[in-house]
């Protein structure tokens, strides 16, 4: 296929969306659309809205969509690469190569509207130092998945003296805003979509833990560079090292990382699969093994607020036992694996890593078991 004819109409990407989806939308651009109206309708004002204002969408969007617009508007072969996982509005899409590689375009009829406005958006805000709170909200999001809605309202007003931007701001993060049935809301991290995290919910956040972790400026810019966060210190520079000398190119790196830590966040990996779905060779094993542990181990876990696997364990010995290494599962002891000797002696003598069974949950990274010949979290995983 030839990438540069690949360029569906707005009208078509958003003919995709159902109308509760685009009801969403709507509230998080603002947009008023009566009611009672059939979807060819709602999409066709959609699309003249969206069209016809062009700075009321900047406006609607941080300071890092607007890069990553302006990238892949001014791109000349309109294969600018950008991580599956992050968020984007539903007038982009992704075409995935026979390599599997990932590359984004604009809707033409936005493109051509928004191109000529991206660059002067974008100065201004670097400006005004309103990127720079963007990005320190957006890291700590980053860091520990989710800042409710009343904490994320006081940071703005704490780092920013003019609060007329205030709505303006909480405007550019109206996307990230989920809400609870009792209509508390939280303001999520741009990559919780696609792990599907619900801050309210008991059993993928820890209610115990009253004080989210707290984070060093540092930490917190490292964490908000988009789409690539560098998070976990030492272990992340480790991590990359070690990817590195599996002979990988430096774009592959930064995608492995960013697929092992946001497995983490899942929880429902396994340790095969995630050594599959980054192509970790089995004479690789052996050495790479005690480096991802370390990494995992080490990271900020959404799950509590932003402290690590091994913080935790400290703070709650009597609970967590002792160190918190990763564990074989029962995914692993299904494949015929008992222990990690046994997996680094598969790995000293050459063999494959062994099939996993078929009941076993298809990873993101797989074949997808439709037939298509996509990745499954590229195709039924969506």
């Amino acid at each position: 296929m030839d990438w540069t004819s690949y360029q569906p109409s707005l009208y078509a990407l958003l003919n995709r969306y159902t109308i509760a989806e685009l009801k969403i939308l709507h509230n998080d651009f603002s947009l008023k659309v009566k009611s009672g109206l059939k979807k060819a309708d709602i999409i066709e004002l959609t699309c003249n809205w969206l069209i016809n204002h062009p700075d009321r969408v900047i406006d609607h969007l941080l300071t890092y969509e607007l890069r990553l617009y302006n990238e892949i508007a001014n791109h000349p072969e309109k294969k600018t690469k950008i991580p599956y996982s992050v968020f984007l509005p539903p007038f982009t899409d992704s075409q995935i190569t026979a390599d599997f590689q990932f590359y984004t375009v604009l809707a033409p009829e936005l493109e051509k509207v928004l191109a000529p406005l991206l660059p002067d958006a974008i100065s201004q805000r670097v400006e005004t130092g309103e990127e720079e709170l963007e990005n320190y909200i957006v890291g700590l999001l980053n860091l520990r998945g989710f800042l409710p809605y009343e904490v994320f309202i006081e940071i703005i007003k704490s780092k920013n003296s003019d609060l007329s931007k205030l709505i303006p701001l909480c405007e550019r993060f109206q996307h990230l805003v989920t809400k609870c049935e009792n209509g508390d809301q939280a303001v999520t991290s741009p990559f919780a979509f696609y792990v599907n995290l619900n801050p309210f919910d008991g059993n993928q956040v820890d209610p115990t833990i009253n004080e989210p972790k707290k984070f060093t400026d540092r930490e917190i810019y490292k964490a908000a560079i988009m789409p690539y966060p560098e998070i976990g210190g030492k272990t992340y520079t480790k991590l990359k090292n070690a990817l590195a000398k599996c002979k990988k190119d430096s774009d592959k790196i930064k995608d492995n990382i960013l697929d092992i830590w946001l497995n983490k966040q899942e929880e429902d990996f396994t340790i095969p699969m995630l050594l599959q779905s980054i192509d970790i060779k089995p004479e690789q094993v052996e050495t790479f093994i005690p480096v991802l542990f370390d990494y995992l181990n080490a990271i900020p876990f959404w799950r509590f607020k932003g402290f690590s696997s091994e913080e935790m364990m400290q703070m709650r010995p009597p609970l967590m036992g002792t160190r918190p290494n990763i564990t074989i599962g029962p995914n692993l002891r299904a494949a015929g694996i008992q222990s990690f000797e046994q997996l680094q002696e598969i790995a000293e003598r050459g063999e494959p890593m062994p099939p996993i069974p078929c009941a076993i949950k298809v990873g993101r990274n797989d074949p997808c078991p439709c037939g298509s010949g996509k990745k499954y979290k590229h195709c039924c995983g969506r």
